[in-house]
Formats: structure tokens, sequence, C-alpha cells
């Protein structure tokens, strides 16, 4: 299996392809990766406006595909590195506990995980009351060890332990776990401790190439009410303190938003077999930001049957795929690289390989037509748009009586 965890050129896999293999791979194990059966896709808007790019089926939130959880790692990252600038880290520790027992048999894995979080909540309740220890970040990682067959759940923290009880905090640790790593170093970098932890808990790579028990194991793992990665209570206070004023300001701008869309809501009803806009967003394709419309399709249907909906609600914060931090309406989109999707400047490509559906292809065939046309016509600029608008005001008017 760890074949494919690299493409036929030896080149390392993106994410995004590997999300796409490790998604392929759930559904035929049985899983339901998809947050949606509905396909999306991005309408380009800048020099190659109408070209459509294919995302694909968006993907549920899971430590398994990177693009659901990077937003909120960037954040940590970003909030941890500003925690230890203004409370002067030079006695933060990077420490790390083994699970006990070694390792976690397969189909115990979430069970496993369980114990191993009680038994540090234990220790580290007792070494916040006898050591002064403070944590400042947790993160487990359960690594697959291929020659045991069994998973190497281990955690990695970032805490703050005066140096007069750092020999009793490290013995205690020594004792209670089957490893530990205890240095008496401090942290030089705390941005750089904070990336590897939180980006080593599935790595894309790793996962792609698990066997089929283990892939299933790491899935119902991702699915569970396991906290892979917490933060401590000084930290998440931290947080909430700093950011608030900003998350008040966020929400205030989103309701307006939402007010603004619902009073200038067209009232008459859509035709079922349009596509679905769900934003226009700032994507990048091969390091270039670029806008451009996402579409959500609908479900093809036949002639005389009528649409139906799912009645659960859309998610679309991710769309399979790299995640962008720019974007507009404060919503971050995910986009496949260039050679990773599928791109025409051709908006029927998609329903020529469902010929004979009926009616129902022609017309999304129609709708993306005129999706392109649209989008065209965002490029011509506002200059030439009013001076058009006056030469037919002209026209209308006629000669002055």
């Amino acid at each position: 299996m760890n074949a494919i965890a690299g493409d036929l050129s030896g080149r390392k896999l993106s994410p995004t392809k590997a999300a796409r293999l490790i998604a392929g791979r759930l559904e035929k194990l049985g899983h339901d990766p998809f947050y949606s059966d509905r396909e999306r896709y991005l309408v380009r808007l800048d020099d190659n406006s109408g070209e459509i790019i294919d995302l694909g089926r968006p993907l549920r939130g899971s430590r398994l595909f990177k693009a659901s959880v990077l937003a909120r790692d960037i954040e940590t990252v970003r909030s941890i590195e500003m925690f230890a600038a203004e409370s002067k880290h030079e006695d933060w520790l990077y420490w790390g506990v083994g699970l006990t027992g070694a390792k976690a048999d397969i189909g115990n894995l979430v069970e496993a995980n369980r114990e191993f979080n009680r038994r540090i909540n234990i220790h580290f309740s007792e070494m916040r009351r006898r050591n002064g220890f403070e944590l400042i970040l947790l993160v487990i990682h359960p690594r697959f060890d291929p020659f045991s067959g069994r998973f190497d759940l281990h955690a990695h923290f970032i805490c703050r332990v005066p140096p007069e009880q750092r020999e009793a905090a490290r013995r205690r640790l020594l004792t209670a776990f089957s490893k530990a790593h205890v240095p008496d170093e401090p942290v030089r970098n705390v941005a750089g401790c904070a990336t590897y932890m939180v980006w080593g808990v599935c790595r894309p790579d790793e996962t792609v190439g698990l066997p089929d028990d283990a892939l299933s194991d790491l899935w119902q793992l991702s699915r569970s009410k396991a906290r892979l990665v917490r933060t401590g209570s000084k930290f998440a206070k931290w947080k909430r303190e700093t950011f608030v004023a900003i998350d008040e300001y966020e929400r205030a701008k989103r309701k307006r938003i939402r007010q603004n869309r619902a009073e200038t809501a067209d009232p008459r009803p859509k035709p079922e077999w349009r596509d679905r806009l769900l934003a226009k967003v700032k994507a990048t394709i091969n390091g270039t930001k670029i806008a451009a419309l996402l579409f959500e399709e609908r479900p093809a249907v036949s002639d005389g049957v009528p649409t139906t909906t799912s009645g659960r609600p859309i998610d679309s914060s991710s769309a399979t795929v790299v995640t962008t931090q720019d974007s507009v309406n404060d919503r971050v989109t995910d986009v496949a690289e260039t050679d990773d999707a599928r791109k025409t400047n051709n908006p029927a490509k998609a329903s020529q390989q469902r010929i004979g559906r009926g009616v129902w292809d022609w017309t999304r065939k129609l709708f993306k037509t005129t999706t392109v046309a649209v989008a065209r016509t965002l490029g011509v600029s506002t200059a030439r748009l009013r001076e058009s608008v006056r030469r037919c005001a002209r026209r209308c008017r006629g000669s002055p009586r």
C-alpha cells in the first residue's frame, strides 16, 4: 500500500490528491467520507474568465483531510506564537509521552485513546497540584507501525514547569508512561513546535498508504469525540479574551451580510435544475490567488420526475482540497492545483460525460454556458458599461422635440 504514497514520477502527493485517494478508499470500505453527493466547481473571474475547475464532492470535516482543519490549525499556531511573545516563553518545555503498554491494537484505537487521555489527565492534575505544572498545548499522534501492525499512540505537549520542580515532574512521567521524552532545554521556536504537532496528527503521505483495517480505525477515531488537539486553561482563556472583540466584529459583519442577502433576494421561485451559487471566493491555483464563483451542482433527474433536495444543510466550508486563507465574505475556499483538477473552457464537458440522461442534462449545460457568459461579462470595465448605458438612453429618448 505504501507504493501509492507518491505518483508515478516519484513526487510527493499533495494534500489534495491524498485526500481524494483516502476518501475513495474509505468509500470502498463502507464509510461515508463525503458530506454531499453533489459536486462543486469553480468559475474563474480573472484573466481566464469563464474557465471551469471541477472540485468534486465536498468532504466531511476530519483530521484525515487537511483542508477541513488547516484554517483552524493555522489559527492555533499564530495564537500560541502571540501568547508566547506576551508571556516570555523562555521557560517553556517541549515534552512527550507514549501510551502505557507500548502500542494500541487495530480495532481498539478509540478505546486506547480514551484510556491514554484518562491517564494523561490524572498525572497532569497531580503535577499541577504538586509541581506547578501548566499545560499550554497538547496534541496526540496516532502513528501506525507497519512492523508490529499496531498504532504507536503518543502525545506531544508544550508546558511550563518551575525549574526547581522539573526533576520531580520528569520522574513522574518516566514512571507513569512506557516512554517519555522530557529534555530540560527550553523551547526556542514555539511556532515550529506547534506546527509540527498539529500537522503530524494524521500526515497525508502516511495515511494514504495505511492498510484497510488501520485506515478504518483511524477514520473512526477522527469521527469520534476524541480531542486530539487541546489547549491549556490559561492559553484558552487568553485566546477568548484576546479575540473576543474580533469575533464580535466578525459576527456583526456576517449578520449584516445575511440581512442584506435576505432583503435583496429574488422573490421569484427558482427552477429546480439550477446549480446553486455558494459564494464569490478567492481561490489559490498553483500559488496564484484568483477571484472565482463557487457553485454546487443540482442532482441529475429524469424527465417528468420532480427534483428532490436533501434535508440536511449544505456545508460550504470545505471542498476536498488545499485551503487558502484569503476569501470574500469571510469564507475559506478549498481549491485543487491545476494539474489535480479537470479544467476546460468548454462548460459542456461534464455534461457530455452523462449523455443519455435526458433534457435535464441539456438544461444544466445551458445554465453553465450562461454562467460562463456572465463571468466573462464581469471583465468589462465600469467605464465602458456606463458609456453603453448613456448611448442606449440617447437612442431611446430620440430627437428632442
